[in-house]
């Protein structure tokens, strides 16, 4: 089937923010699957001597029927890889 991503970002300092995704005439998902970026303060970066403070991380996903639904955490970056029948 047909690969569709869609990249959400979280722009909130202090809370989550749950996102529900609905394919509409691309076809129902059969699977998904998202990978987040965000680290555990809101400046948070990478250096030569912290080289892992933002990181990417395999984040969960829920799907019902053409809905997936996946909750971002605070200040974070995600990618939505839905594969379509």
């Amino acid at each position: 089937g047909k690969l569709m991503t869609v990249t959400l970002t979280n722009p909130f300092a202090d809370a989550p923010l749950t996102v529900r995704l609905r394919t509409m005439d691309s076809g129902a998902p059969i699977e998904v699957r998202a990978t987040v970026l965000t680290g555990a303060a809101l400046n948070a970066a990478n250096t030569f001597s912290k080289p892992n403070e933002v990181k990417p991380a395999p984040l969960n996903v829920s799907l019902s029927g053409s809905v997936a639904t996946v909750t971002l955490p605070k200040h974070s970056v995600a990618a939505v890889h839905l594969r379509l029948a």
